[in-house]
């Protein structure tokens, strides 16, 4: 679902402003058609049209990053820890109150998106420069390889230590130091032997097109 979501915002999806909000509206009316003919919270996740709608609204972020850049510095970290706050609440309810596939899940599901979005708008601006930039930069380079791994750590750990057992406070408490430790391991192995290669990549295509590369930096930039 990711590798396709990420080759269509190459595609089409992030090319533009308009093409981002075309793309986010289009896969709204699609999970709000799904909403309506009562359809399994499934249909809304796990096809790659259904994952279209956060991956067009990242994109849409990006577009408007000036807009919200204007907004005084002490409001946007204000905006960010409430929504935060909010968004832990939401999870916690949401396991309380419904629990996956429950009647209310959706509407947990939807306010989770849009808490979501409220805390990545604020972290896209210069209001997180600093101490807590460099924070967020270490938890953003452990967060892929712990969602790739922490699974088979707590299977391997559940089959060796505790006899099988698939869900619980035990195996969470078991495997979530080693997680954390293999993605470092794999963060850092990233660090010295994709971002070279990477870093490679990007001076051929600077001296291939200077003009090009420039642009594109400047865009990017924006």
């Amino acid at each position: 679902v990711e590798l396709v979501s990420y080759f269509l915002l190459c595609l089409f999806i992030a090319r533009s402003k308009q093409t981002a909000l075309i793309t986010a509206g289009v896969a709204a009316i699609y999970h709000v058609a799904s909403l309506a003919l009562g359809q399994d919270w499934a249909a809304r996740y796990f096809p790659f049209y259904a994952a279209i709608l956060p991956f067009s609204i990242g994109a849409s972020i990006y577009y408007f990053n000036e807009n919200i850049s204007s907004f005084n510095a002490n409001t946007i970290r204000r905006f960010f820890f409430l929504s935060a706050t909010l968004w832990v609440i939401n999870l916690i309810a949401c396991g309380q109150i419904s629990g996956l596939g429950g009647d209310h899940f959706s509407l947990f599901f939807y306010i989770n998106l849009f808490l979501l979005v409220c805390m990545v708008v604020p972290l896209t601006t210069s209001a997180f420069d600093g101490q807590l930039k460099r924070i967020g930069k270490v938890l953003g380079d452990l967060a892929y390889p712990v969602f790739l791994t922490h699974w088979v750590v707590a299977f391997i750990i559940s089959s060796l230590f505790l006899d099988g057992q698939h869900r619980g406070w035990a195996v969470f408490a078991a495997s979530v130091l080693p997680s954390i430790l293999i993605s470092y391991a794999i963060s850092i192995a990233a660090d010295k032997l994709v971002e070279p290669v990477r870093d490679s990549v990007r001076n051929r295509v600077s001296r291939k097109s200077p003009s090009t590369f420039a642009a594109a930096q400047t865009e990017r930039a924006k």
